[in-house]
Parts: structure tokens; C-alpha cells; sequence
């Protein structure tokens, strides 16, 4: 009988200890993140998962309580706590609409997945979000023209670019395009976003929207996390939005999680439609196991969000699309 309770307490201890671990690991992190915030590149990295990094600490703090009756370390855990309630409590409080007279329109993002889009699916996705503009991304020849004829009675206006079958943007709109629309898709160039940049009219108004689809951040392992493709070109997204003129409503699989530099850069100019009318966290990819949102819906200061969300429960692709409803406001 010694011997059996000689053996739980050392598991007890080597519990504690490695609960003591993982809580020193997260309060160097969240401590770095709070203070240096990109300063180094598993901190730049750790951050698009912070949600769940700071979940994980709730977890172990519950199973503290609950098992180990620890106080010493039930307060070693504490910062993690206070940390996503401060961060992320705000995102599980609903609001009521603003009441705001004006245009209400429906705009959506969704990257198809490439070669590998199902058109169907994809069809039935884009006729599910209704959506006024509905940006695209990873578009393809094939699936191009099928969007073409496909949905020309639901979206007369259309425009596509696509360069050298590797990579399209699209914007299919129910409001008329007003002058030529403007596209920069450089491949060799990597510092110049790719976009597409279309003004509509909107019952007399003239709306600037823009489709953008940046370069991933390189995570290859054990090689050093690489986001300066991504940063260079939202920075230079980011110099566009400042000077347009027109109300405008960006539309993007950015990838960039809201925890990331890219993110400020755009939040500068714009505001974030599910940061201010949606509920939860909004991840949008993978859709297998969500993880982080990467995918938006911003809008400047002419627009008012009424509402916004994550349209789950699509097959068709490896994202989910984020759609939000926007007021114009006269």
C-alpha cells in the first residue's frame, strides 16, 4: 500500500510539474505578445492561433481546480485567463443593430480552392450567401467560364483576371460597374498586391470595391517564419485604401489572422465587419478543423455593418466564406 501511494504522489508531481510548465510557457508568451508583439517569429506565429493557446489555459486552470486543488498554481495560470477575457470576451457579447438609414447591401468573400473547386458546390455556396458582391479568389479557367454563363442572370456584372492559369480574382456584382475596372495580378513582383479594384453604382453612388488575395506567410519547418511577401503587399493594399476617394469595401482572403501586423495595417484604414457585428471567434479555415480567420469583409467610414458571419458547413472548398451585410449611408 506504500508503495501504491508512493507511486500516486509522484504522479501528482509530475502532473504539477508539467501544469507549471505549460502555464510558464504561456505567460512568457503572452507577456512577449503583449510587449514586443512581432518581435520575433514563433511570437508572430504563435499569435494567428492565440484564441486557442489561451483556451488551452483555461483548460488546465479548470482541471486545476477541479483535481489538483493547487492555489499556488491556479494564480500561475491566472494571466491566461484574465488575458482572453480581455481579448476575447468581447466577441461572445451580442449588440443590437444600429438603427442607420441608407442602401443596405450584402458582400462576400469565398476562395474557391483552385484546381481542386467542385463547380456545383461552388454554385450552390454563391447562390446560398445571395450576396450583392461576392469576391473570389483561387479562381481558375474552367471554372471562370462556368461562372460566366452560369451566373450572368444573377450577376450580369462580372469582372475576372486570372495569370498564367496559376492564380484569379473575381468580383460577380448585382450593381452596375461604373468605368473600366483596374487589375494587378504580377506574379515576378512580390512588394505589389494582388487585386482587383471595380466601382460600382449603387442607386447613384459610387462605390469602390476591391477583391485582394496576398501570398501565405512561409512556415516551413524548421526554417525561420517568413511573412514578408504578405507584408509588403497589404502595406501596399494598405497605401491604396488611404488614398481612395470613394466609400469603399475590401474584400479578401487576407492571410492574416486578426493577431497579426497585416491585420493592423488594414484595420488602420478600414473597419473589420465581423470585429463589429459578428458573434465568436469567425474562424474561416481550414474547414476540416478551424483554426484561425483569415478571410473579411472591410469597409470604410461611409458604410455602417449591420451584420456579418461565417457561412459554414461548405465542402466545396478549404475556406468557409465570411459574408457581411453593410448600410451606405446617405
Amino acid at each position: 500500500m506504500q508503495v501504491r501511494s508512493i507511486g500516486w504522489k509522484f504522479i501528482v508531481v509530475i502532473v504539477i510539474a508539467t501544469v507549471f510548465l505549460l502555464g510558464a510557457v504561456i505567460n512568457f508568451y503572452l507577456a512577449l505578445s503583449v510587449t514586443c508583439d512581432d518581435c520575433l517569429p514563433v511570437i508572430t506565429m504563435a499569435n494567428h492561433v492565440q484564441h486557442f493557446i489561451l483556451l488551452v489555459n483555461i483548460l488546465l486552470l479548470a482541471g486545476t481546480l477541479l483535481l489538483l486543488k493547487q492555489r499556488l498554481l491556479v494564480a500561475w495560470l491566472s494571466p491566461g485567463v484574465v488575458g482572453f477575457a480581455l481579448i476575447f470576451g468581447p466577441l461572445w457579447i451580442p449588440t443590437p443593430p444600429p438603427d442607420v438609414e441608407g442602401v443596405e447591401l450584402t458582400a462576400a468573400t469565398y476562395n474557391v480552392l483552385g484546381h481542386a473547386a467542385d463547380p456545383n458546390a461552388t454554385f450552390e455556396v454563391i447562390d446560398r450567401l445571395d450576396a450583392d458582391f461576392i469576391a473570389l479568389q483561387e479562381l481558375r479557367p474552367t471554372l471562370r467560364h462556368l461562372v460566366r454563363s452560369r451566373l450572368y442572370d444573377e450577376y450580369p456584372y462580372q469582372f475576372t483576371r486570372i495569370v498564367d492559369y496559376v492564380d484569379g480574382l473575381a468580383l460577380l456584382s448585382k450593381y452596375p460597374f461604373v468605368g473600366e475596372p483596374q487589375a494587378q495580378l504580377l506574379l515576378r513582383d512580390k512588394s505589389v498586391a494582388r487585386y482587383l479594384r471595380v466601382v460600382v453604382d449603387v442607386e447613384g453612388q459610387h462605390v469602390a470595391i476591391y477583391v485582394y488575395h496576398p501570398p501565405t506567410p512561409r512556415f516551413d519547418f524548421p526554417e525561420a517564419y517568413d511573412d514578408t511577401y504578405l507584408q509588403w503587399q497589404t502595406e501596399f493594399m494598405a497605401d491604396m485604401i488611404e488614398a481612395e476617394e470613394l466609400p469603399t469595401l475590401l474584400l479578401c482572403d487576407c492571410n492574416a489572422s486578426p493577431h497579426s501586423r497585416q491585420y493592423g495595417l488594414l484595420d488602420h484604414e478600414l473597419d473589420d465587419a465581423f470585429q463589429a457585428r459578428g458573434l465568436g471567434f469567425g474562424l474561416t479555415y481550414p474547414v476540416r478543423l478551424p483554426l484561425i480567420r483569415i478571410d473579411y469583409v472591410w469597409y470604410s467610414d461611409e458604410f455602417v455593418a449591420v451584420d456579418a458571419g461565417v457561412e459554414t458547413g461548405v465542402t466545396a472548398s478549404d475556406h468557409f466564406p465570411m459574408w457581411a451585410r453593410v448600410v451606405l449611408e446617405k
